[in-house]
């Protein structure tokens, strides 16, 4: 599970059909929804838009990258699809360069390109979720 924050810088995937699709904002409200007791909450999450204010489902968010962090999905991306490494030198975790890349490189069609590119980053997020995660295996082992 995410944990976002107000004030994080985000991006919209996942909605491929959407207008939002690939749009970037800053959250502003959250909405949590359990169950609690399972560790299972949901956030909802109020996106400022250009000015305009649009609720969306963590799973359909993701923070902008730092620079450790773009380096770590380029690997990423090089170890999934045995690219080059001049070919993911450009890519920033924008979906859409990476669905491009792939229908390049692979003749991919635009569907599969998409759903392969959503697959990825929704896992690529739920790993750099676990290993942030201030519960993880590693905080209780160094502790």
């Amino acid at each position: 599970m995410r944990h976002f924050h107000d004030g994080d810088y985000v991006r919209i995937f996942g909605l491929s059909g959407s207008q939002w699709y690939d749009r970037e904002g800053i959250i502003v409200d959250i909405f949590e929804h359990g169950p609690y007791e399972q560790g299972q909450i949901r956030q909802e999450c109020a996106v400022d838009v250009g000015g305009e204010r649009h609720w969306f489902m963590d799973r359909h968010l993701v923070k902008t990258a730092s620079v450790a962090l773009i380096r770590f999905y380029r690997a990423e991306v090089l170890a999934r699809w045995q690219l080059e490494p001049s070919d993911v030198g450009s890519l920033n975790s924008n979906p859409r360069e990476l669905i491009a890349l792939l229908r390049d490189r692979f003749n991919f069609a635009p569907r599969r390109a998409h759903a392969e590119v959503d697959d990825f980053v929704t896992a690529f997020n739920d790993r750099i979720a676990r290993a942030v995660e201030p519960n993880n295996s590693s905080a209780k082992n160094a502790a």
